[in-house]
């Protein structure tokens, strides 16, 4: 990885870990990011799924307890948020995985 000066404005706008640095960013434009594009929604969707039926079970509640919509918005935007999440948080990291010649910068 090159010292932060050599990236320049890379580094300042980045979060600093090395995957988002200089030529590696440039991997999510390519074949290797659209590919892992999808694979990143599609796990993102499973996280969302699976928080969807267990964070009433991690909040001391169930699915019994939520009578009314309002209940069922807040679980539904808490699951989907952070699915959002996990696919944003996999996408990078899928592509980078990714078998394939990287891409100069």
């Amino acid at each position: 990885m090159k010292s932060p000066s050599a990236c320049g404005r890379c580094w300042q706008g980045c979060w600093g870990s090395g995957c988002w640095c200089c030529g590696q960013r440039a991997r999510l434009g390519g074949a290797a990011g659209r590919g892992a594009l999808g694979m990143g929604l599609a796990l993102g969707a499973l996280v969302a799924a699976v928080l969807f039926f267990t964070v009433p079970g991690l909040t001391n509640s169930s699915l019994s307890n939520m009578g009314y919509w309002v209940d069922w918005a807040n679980l539904a935007s808490v699951a989907l948020g952070l699915g959002a999440l996990a696919a944003l948080f996999l996408w990078p990291l899928l592509a980078l995985l990714r078998k394939g010649p990287a891409r100069r910068a």
